[in-house]
């Protein structure tokens, strides 16, 4: 016999195991973030994530409302139905719309979304070109346009901050999954190979995707290469 404590700390550890597993599924198949990993975020990301969401949904929807064993199947009536029976048809087409509306809201819902996500990462990158130009610093992240030795050491530390902020936008476009984005995808590669503090910042910073245990170098190596593949960069022989 197993000691009391160790019992439940096994039904604790099975129960949280089984937990995770229903929220991975649900997370990456029902809601279709798994489509991610090969697709931007974006119009094509929508409609997919619709197909597959739409279609849990209406199949839950179906097999509630028709219990799990039902005499005929909608797909089934559609083959048995004579082709004179107008009115059984419209009422089958009236029972199709039904699903039709469950598409719909679903994609609505996931353009909504998509839009609220698309404006604040926008955002973020106009207050980030704002803030560069009233500083006047170069491409580097480094160096001022202006010789007056003050003005020079004010911008390189506001310089510092900015290449953190530039950091914090790459780590929230990796959230949204919009880092490969044809509109964002060549400024940021061109800020993580072009200015090596804003490489560094990124590769000390854990966000949502990454677990902490992961290595930084080959962390900012994989976006790289996403972001080469993206812009259609050869590798280097």
């Amino acid at each position: 016999m197993f000691p009391l404590s160790f019992t439940i700390a096994l039904v604790v550890f099975i129960v949280k195991w089984i937990l995770r597993g229903i929220s991975l599924f649900i997370q990456q198949l029902v809601f279709a973030e798994i489509v991610f990993k090969k697709v931007h975020n974006g119009g094509l990301a929508v409609f997919i994530r619709t197909v597959i969401t739409g279609s849990f949904i209406s199949l839950f929807v179906l097999v509630v409302h028709r219990g799990l064993w039902w005499d005929i199947s909608p797909w089934d009536r559609i083959f048995t139905l004579e082709w004179w029976d107008l009115d059984a048809r419209l009422e089958l087409l009236d029972e199709w719309w039904k699903y039709c509306g469950i598409y719909a809201a679903v994609y609505t819902s996931y353009y909504a979304r998509f839009v609220s996500q698309w404006t604040y990462i926008s955002n973020l990158y106009n207050q980030i070109k704002n803030a560069e130009i009233s500083m006047c610093i170069g491409c580097d992240g480094k160096t001022p346009c202006t010789p007056d030795v003050s003005v020079v050491n004010c911008n390189r530390c506001a310089a510092l901050k900015l290449n953190g902020w530039k950091a914090g936008f790459i780590e929230d476009a990796e959230t949204l999954h919009m880092v490969t984005k044809p509109l964002f995808a060549g400024v940021i590669y061109s800020w993580l190979t072009k200015n090596d503090e804003v490489a560094k910042i990124y590769k000390t910073h854990h966000s949502e995707t990454y677990a902490a245990s992961d290595n930084p170098e080959e962390r900012l190596a994989a976006l790289i290469k996403k972001l080469k593949k993206s812009l259609k960069i050869k590798e280097a022989s």
